[in-house]
């Protein structure tokens, strides 16, 4: 429909009396064959009717027009509104980063410290513990908290490595990004080491949100280690952190692969046999050739140079050139012989 321009009611009706509708009077009277004052009445009564569609006309184009404009004034204030509303957000995410990286001062009870300093293993040890995965007690014992410290307070010294922390790469001293060079196995531990490690390796796992049901099995498991009746034998505590060693690693690896995995807080008899049976094999072996080193040095001749008794240790030379030695036969045979009688 074509738009209307002007307001029809503004509109004034023709003069159809006038000399300038005379020929059209005249051309519709002889056709109607009327008198020229019935077509005038005819000419008004047409435009009359003309003008009211109009108007009808021009209402209905002056609403319509009304509520597109409405409509659109709405969307210019929506889009304002989505506008101020992003703007806003924006402002909130960097208030809110701005706040993250803003130290936050706490309150402190007025009260002294009445507890023992906790141990503070690597920064490496800890970022491992928050990812589950896999840490060598020897971290949290009270060597390696303080080989941890001594890391650290020299790390300034030492390069940058980078580093990816929540998607983003940043640099961080090497010395706290790596594993330490006097880190060693858990085996190695002596069994006071362990038994103090593992009460720190405890705590560290519960601030670190381990599941309940992991922190319930590794404690289960050093429990069952620190009181198993072995522990008073002679040679038992070796077999015990071996076993431990062992048990903690692979309980890690399969844990990793989420494949054949198994309750650590299970004691388990076919490893501790296993681990028992390996280290009387090696007791007896170091046995055998702590004997024979003694056999050959005894039945030596003098034409040949004697083979050496121990062979990490360096001989004394006398005066004339002859070997003195003082050899403990006596505590070594006694100890090859235990380890030869002693089954595990």
């Amino acid at each position: 429909m074509q738009r209307i321009e002007r307001d029809p009611a503004l509109e004034i009706a023709p003069d159809f009396n006038s000399v300038m509708y005379t020929e059209i009077r005249r051309t519709m009277a002889e056709a109607q064959g009327v008198e020229e004052a019935v077509v005038t009445a005819q000419l008004v009564e047409a435009w009359e009717a003309e003008n009211a569609q109009k108007k009808i006309e021009w209402t209905a184009q002056v609403e319509r027009e009304e509520r597109e404009r409405e409509l659109h004034e709405e969307e210019i204030r929506e889009m304002q509104r989505l506008r101020e509303q992003e703007l806003a957000q924006l402002k909130e995410q960097e208030r809110l980063e701005a706040e993250k990286k803003k130290h936050k001062f706490i309150a402190f009870e007025n009260k002294p410290l009445t507890r023992k300093i906790a141990c503070r293993p690597s920064p490496w040890a800890l970022s491992r513990l928050e990812k589950g995965q896999y840490v060598p007690l020897w971290y949290f014992t009270p060597e390696g908290c303080k080989d941890a410290q001594a890391t650290m307070l020299s790390a300034h010294e030492e390069s940058l490595d980078m580093s990816q922390v929540d998607g983003k790469m940043t640099l961080k001293p090497t010395a706290g990004a790596r594993a330490s060079r006097n880190a060693i196995d858990d085996s190695a531990l002596s069994w006071e080491q362990m038994c103090s490690a593992k009460n720190a390796f405890l705590v560290q796992i519960q601030a670190t949100r381990w599941p309940e049901i992991y922190i319930s099995s590794l404690a289960s498991f050093f429990l069952d280690i620190e009181c198993h009746e072995l522990r008073d034998e002679e040679f038992g505590k070796p077999i015990l952190l071996n076993y431990q060693a062992q048990m903690r690693r692979e309980w890690h690896d399969t844990l990793d692969r989420n494949k054949d995995t198994f309750d650590i807080g299970m004691w388990s008899s076919l490893v501790m046999e296993a681990v028992s049976n390996d280290y009387w094999n090696q007791s007896r072996m170091a046995g055998i050739k702590e004997v024979s080193n003694i056999l050959n040095y005894l039945t030596y001749t003098p034409s040949s140079p004697p083979p050496p008794l121990f062979p990490n240790s360096n001989p004394r030379i006398s005066r004339d050139n002859t070997r003195a030695i003082i050899l403990p036969l006596t505590s070594i045979t006694a100890d090859a012989g235990r380890g030869k009688n002693r089954e595990p």
